[in-house]
């Protein structure tokens, strides 16, 4: 008669195996609990280390806007952009010098691409405004009272 695996497996009988297992007297039973012991904890305590860091929201960030009296005058607003813009002006100067300085270091030859970069921006300001005359000059074409002439 052939025993068949479906009679052998039970949850009684593997919790019978399992205490069977650690009854048996063994030379290494207790190193080999311990190690694999380890593993888990170890991994537990890993988790739980992780969670506990990524579960702590962050601090709120303080967004400041800068606000101007009502009473503002235009000539002390005009100052303050132009303040602003030479600030700006300075960090892109800063940046611009910072670029060129990184472009010697690889070797590349920064008063050349800046020469070509100066003369393709005069070549577009050049054609830009070549452009705004043909087109005033069609719209004076198109509308003769355009001219400013009083008849």
């Amino acid at each position: 008669m052939a025993m068949s695996f479906k009679d052998d497996i039970s949850p009684i009988g593997a919790a019978r195996d399992i205490f069977a297992y650690f009854r048996a007297d063994r030379p290494l039973k207790p190193f080999l609990v311990i190690a694999s012991c380890v593993p888990p904890v170890l991994l537990f305590f890993m988790i739980s280390l992780d969670a506990g860091e990524k579960s702590i929201p962050p601090p709120p960030t303080v967004t400041y806007f800068e606000s101007w009296p009502a009473d503002r005058s235009l000539a002390e607003t005009k100052a303050a952009i132009a303040e602003r813009q030479k600030l700006k002006d300075a960090l892109m100067e800063k940046q611009r010098q910072s670029y060129k300085a990184l472009g010697r270091a690889v070797g590349m030859d920064v008063e050349k691409i800046e020469r070509e970069a100066n003369a393709l921006r005069r070549q577009a300001a050049q054609t830009e405004a070549t452009k705004k005359a043909q087109e005033n000059a069609k719209q004076l074409d198109a509308n003769p009272n355009l001219t400013g002439a009083s008849q």
